[in-house]
Protein backbone atom coordinates (compact mmCIF):
# COMPACT_ATOMS: atom_id res chain seq x y z
CA UNK A 1 0.00 0.00 0.00
CA UNK A 2 2.63 2.64 1.00
CA UNK A 3 4.80 1.34 -2.34
CA UNK A 4 1.15 2.15 -4.51
CA UNK A 5 0.79 5.22 -3.01
CA UNK A 6 4.23 5.86 -3.38
CA UNK A 7 4.71 5.25 -6.92
CA UNK A 8 1.51 7.29 -7.70
CA UNK A 9 2.69 10.57 -6.00
CA UNK A 10 6.19 10.45 -8.14
CA UNK A 11 3.67 9.50 -11.50
CA UNK A 12 1.23 12.38 -10.23
CA UNK A 13 4.48 14.34 -9.84
CA UNK A 14 5.55 13.57 -13.50
CA UNK A 15 1.91 14.74 -14.75
CA UNK A 16 1.18 10.97 -15.79
CA UNK A 17 -2.12 10.83 -13.61
CA UNK A 18 -3.59 7.83 -15.30
CA UNK A 19 -0.45 5.89 -14.29
CA UNK A 20 -0.92 7.25 -10.73
CA UNK A 21 -4.69 6.77 -10.45
CA UNK A 22 -4.19 2.82 -11.66
CA UNK A 23 -1.22 2.68 -9.59
CA UNK A 24 -3.01 3.57 -6.39
CA UNK A 25 -6.17 1.69 -7.24
CA UNK A 26 -3.77 -1.56 -7.36
CA UNK A 27 -3.01 -0.63 -3.78
CA UNK A 28 -6.54 -0.15 -2.97
CA UNK A 29 -7.05 -3.54 -4.18
CA UNK A 30 -5.01 -4.72 -1.17
CA UNK A 31 -6.17 -2.62 1.65
CA UNK A 32 -8.92 0.10 0.61
CA UNK A 33 -7.36 2.64 2.87
CA UNK A 34 -5.34 3.38 -0.27
CA UNK A 35 -8.45 5.01 -1.74
CA UNK A 36 -8.21 7.90 0.74
CA UNK A 37 -5.17 8.67 -1.21
CA UNK A 38 -6.48 8.05 -4.31
CA UNK A 39 -9.73 10.48 -3.64
CA UNK A 40 -7.06 13.00 -2.16
CA UNK A 41 -5.11 12.85 -5.77
CA UNK A 42 -7.66 13.21 -7.63
CA UNK A 43 -8.69 16.31 -5.92
CA UNK A 44 -5.38 17.89 -6.34
CA UNK A 45 -5.50 16.68 -10.38
CA UNK A 46 -8.79 18.76 -10.13
CA UNK A 47 -7.63 21.79 -8.83
CA UNK A 48 -3.96 21.69 -10.79
CA UNK A 49 -4.98 20.53 -14.36
CA UNK A 50 -8.89 20.60 -14.54
CA UNK A 51 -11.86 17.96 -14.78
CA UNK A 52 -10.61 16.46 -17.66
CA UNK A 53 -7.51 14.84 -16.39
CA UNK A 54 -9.20 13.86 -12.86
CA UNK A 55 -12.08 12.75 -14.37
CA UNK A 56 -10.05 10.32 -16.69
CA UNK A 57 -7.93 9.15 -14.09
CA UNK A 58 -11.17 8.72 -11.63
CA UNK A 59 -12.29 5.96 -15.00
CA UNK A 60 -9.19 4.55 -14.81
CA UNK A 61 -9.26 3.80 -11.27
CA UNK A 62 -12.77 2.90 -10.74
CA UNK A 63 -12.26 -0.09 -13.13
CA UNK A 64 -9.39 -1.15 -12.08
CA UNK A 65 -11.53 -1.42 -8.82
CA UNK A 66 -14.54 -2.91 -10.35
CA UNK A 67 -12.42 -5.32 -12.19
CA UNK A 68 -10.49 -6.67 -9.58
CA UNK A 69 -13.54 -7.00 -7.10
CA UNK A 70 -15.60 -8.76 -9.78
CA UNK A 71 -12.93 -11.26 -10.23
CA UNK A 72 -12.85 -11.86 -5.91
CA UNK A 73 -16.57 -12.56 -6.24
CA UNK A 74 -17.73 -8.66 -6.39
CA UNK A 75 -19.34 -7.39 -2.97
CA UNK A 76 -19.24 -10.15 -0.94
CA UNK A 77 -15.14 -9.81 -0.99
CA UNK A 78 -16.04 -6.59 1.44
CA UNK A 79 -18.03 -8.97 4.24
CA UNK A 80 -14.69 -9.28 6.00
CA UNK A 81 -14.32 -4.89 6.08
CA UNK A 82 -18.27 -4.91 7.24
CA UNK A 83 -17.31 -7.66 9.36
CA UNK A 84 -14.52 -5.85 11.48
CA UNK A 85 -16.50 -2.47 11.04
CA UNK A 86 -16.88 -3.08 15.00
CA UNK A 87 -13.60 -3.52 15.93
CA UNK A 88 -11.37 -1.40 18.34
CA UNK A 89 -7.32 -1.42 18.51
CA UNK A 90 -6.06 -0.04 22.28
CA UNK A 91 -4.30 2.45 20.20
CA UNK A 92 -7.57 4.01 19.20
CA UNK A 93 -8.47 7.75 20.42
CA UNK A 94 -12.03 7.14 20.64
CA UNK A 95 -11.26 4.71 23.00
CA UNK A 96 -11.63 7.73 24.98
CA UNK A 97 -15.07 8.00 24.92
CA UNK A 98 -15.82 4.68 26.37
CA UNK A 99 -17.66 3.93 29.78
CA UNK A 100 -14.04 3.31 31.42
CA UNK A 101 -12.20 6.69 29.87
CA UNK A 102 -8.15 6.74 29.57
CA UNK A 103 -8.43 3.45 31.64
CA UNK A 104 -8.83 1.75 28.33
CA UNK A 105 -6.57 3.83 26.18
CA UNK A 106 -3.22 1.63 25.14
CA UNK A 107 -4.69 -1.50 26.84
CA UNK A 108 -4.00 -0.46 30.67
CA UNK A 109 -6.92 -2.36 30.99
CA UNK A 110 -8.56 -4.59 29.05
CA UNK A 111 -12.74 -4.13 28.84
CA UNK A 112 -14.95 -5.47 26.61
CA UNK A 113 -16.62 -3.09 24.66
CA UNK A 114 -20.37 -3.46 23.66
CA UNK A 115 -22.07 -3.18 20.18
CA UNK A 116 -24.26 -0.63 21.04
CA UNK A 117 -21.10 1.52 22.38
CA UNK A 118 -19.09 0.38 19.26
CA UNK A 119 -21.75 0.88 16.02
CA UNK A 120 -22.01 4.81 16.84
CA UNK A 121 -18.57 5.16 17.52
CA UNK A 122 -17.53 3.36 13.95
CA UNK A 123 -19.85 5.88 12.19
CA UNK A 124 -18.54 8.96 14.20
CA UNK A 125 -14.88 8.01 13.79
CA UNK A 126 -15.70 7.42 9.31
CA UNK A 127 -17.09 11.16 9.74
CA UNK A 128 -13.99 12.51 11.17
CA UNK A 129 -11.71 10.69 8.76
CA UNK A 130 -13.29 12.13 6.01
CA UNK A 131 -14.02 15.69 7.53
CA UNK A 132 -10.53 15.86 8.97
CA UNK A 133 -9.08 14.47 5.40
CA UNK A 134 -11.14 16.99 3.80
CA UNK A 135 -9.37 19.87 6.12
CA UNK A 136 -5.85 18.60 5.93
CA UNK A 137 -6.26 17.87 2.11
CA UNK A 138 -7.87 21.32 1.52
CA UNK A 139 -4.74 22.79 3.18
CA UNK A 140 -2.12 21.20 0.25
CA UNK A 141 -4.47 22.19 -2.61
CA UNK A 142 -2.06 24.99 -3.90
CA UNK A 143 1.34 22.84 -3.50
CA UNK A 144 3.18 22.04 -6.75
CA UNK A 145 3.67 18.59 -6.04
CA UNK A 146 0.27 15.61 -4.37
CA UNK A 147 3.08 14.55 -1.90
CA UNK A 148 1.15 16.26 1.27
CA UNK A 149 -2.20 15.94 -0.30
CA UNK A 150 -1.47 11.99 -0.47
CA UNK A 151 0.20 11.82 3.02
CA UNK A 152 -2.52 14.21 4.40
CA UNK A 153 -5.45 11.82 3.57
CA UNK A 154 -3.65 8.85 5.36
CA UNK A 155 -2.61 10.96 8.65
CA UNK A 156 -6.42 11.65 8.69
CA UNK A 157 -7.28 7.95 8.82
CA UNK A 158 -3.72 7.37 11.21
CA UNK A 159 -5.03 10.12 13.74
CA UNK A 160 -8.96 9.20 13.78
CA UNK A 161 -9.62 5.45 12.89
CA UNK A 162 -10.85 3.16 15.47
CA UNK A 163 -8.70 0.51 14.26
CA UNK A 164 -5.40 1.69 14.16
CA UNK A 165 -1.88 -0.44 14.60
CA UNK A 166 1.68 0.52 15.02
CA UNK A 167 2.48 -0.27 11.66
CA UNK A 168 -0.26 1.35 9.76
CA UNK A 169 2.24 4.30 9.61
CA UNK A 170 3.68 2.48 7.17
CA UNK A 171 1.08 3.32 4.75
CA UNK A 172 1.50 6.72 4.61
CA UNK A 173 5.10 7.26 5.61
CA UNK A 174 7.05 6.17 2.03
CA UNK A 175 4.90 9.33 0.84
CA UNK A 176 5.61 11.51 3.57
CA UNK A 177 9.43 10.92 3.61
CA UNK A 178 9.52 13.01 0.31
CA UNK A 179 8.40 16.04 2.72
CA UNK A 180 10.44 14.63 5.32
CA UNK A 181 11.32 17.81 7.05
CA UNK A 182 7.09 18.64 6.98
CA UNK A 183 5.37 18.67 10.68
CA UNK A 184 2.91 16.59 9.20
CA UNK A 185 5.88 13.53 8.58
CA UNK A 186 7.43 14.10 12.25
CA UNK A 187 4.12 13.92 13.64
CA UNK A 188 3.36 10.63 12.29
CA UNK A 189 6.30 9.49 13.13
CA UNK A 190 5.68 10.51 16.69
CA UNK A 191 2.22 8.95 16.82
CA UNK A 192 4.15 5.55 15.57
CA UNK A 193 6.72 5.93 18.10
CA UNK A 194 3.75 6.24 20.73
CA UNK A 195 1.78 3.63 19.68
CA UNK A 196 4.89 0.78 19.33
CA UNK A 197 6.19 2.28 23.27
CA UNK A 198 2.41 1.82 24.37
Amino acid sequence: VGLALLAGVILATRERFVLAALVIALGGLVKLVALLGLAALVVWIWRKRGPRPAAISTAVAGGVLAAGYAMSGGLDALKPLREARLQMSRNSIWLLTGPEGRTNLFGLDRVQLSPDFLQPVATLSTIAVLVLAGILIYGRLRDRTPTLVVGSALVAYLLVATYVLPWYVAWALPVLVLEWRSGLTRLVLAQSALYLLA
